[in-house]
């Protein structure tokens, strides 16, 4: 959610529920989640960790420049754009909506746009360990000068350049 001011917020995404708050800690074994934000592992193990919330959080930065949902012809937002990555000869700007494209040719903005979303698939990596901590992920999307990460031959797995997306970024 975002205030008129363009502040994010969360919501409790309709996962909370009414308990006794004077009863010990609860947990489920169910999966319960919004379908194409939930990271594909989570689904599987039923097991969240901070890589979860990254996957998550990837998905939210390719809807802003694709003005898709998380899903786009019943297959994940993350495969989609996949497929139009390429690595250095790359199509990953067809990605992104209309109205950003007609935007970008009069500000000038196409790298920013490939930035957001060649971050965001670095954050859809199918390995958890493969992708970048949020400080590493914002310290690139932040940094024009930052390397973006490059995509090696194989399918959905990022590396960046000089750095593992594991190492953490110091100072940031």
């Amino acid at each position: 959610m975002v205030d008129e001011e363009l502040n994010a917020k969360l919501g409790d995404f309709g996962l909370a529920r009414l308990l006794d708050h004077r009863a010990e800690a609860q947990t489920t074994e169910t999966v319960m989640g919004t379908k194409g934000y939930i990271e594909p592992e989570f689904v599987e193990t039923g097991k969240r960790c901070v890589e979860s919330d990254v996957y998550s959080f990837s998905i939210v930065l390719l809807e802003m420049v694709t003005g898709l949902g998380p899903w786009r012809n019943s297959k994940p937002l993350p495969s989609w754009v996949w497929e139009l990555y390429a690595g250095q000869n790359t199509r990953v700007l067809e990605a992104a909506s209309p109205a950003l494209r007609s935007a970008a040719v009069e500000s000038n903005s196409d790298q920013q746009m490939e930035r957001v979303l060649v971050v965001g698939l670095w954050c859809t990596q199918p390995a958890r360990s493969e992708r970048p901590s949020i400080a590493h992920a914002m310290w690139v999307l932040e940094h024009t000068d930052a390397p973006l990460p490059v995509h090696p031959p194989g399918h959905g797995h990022l590396t960046v350049l000089g750095r593992s997306s594991r190492q953490r970024v110091s100072g940031r």
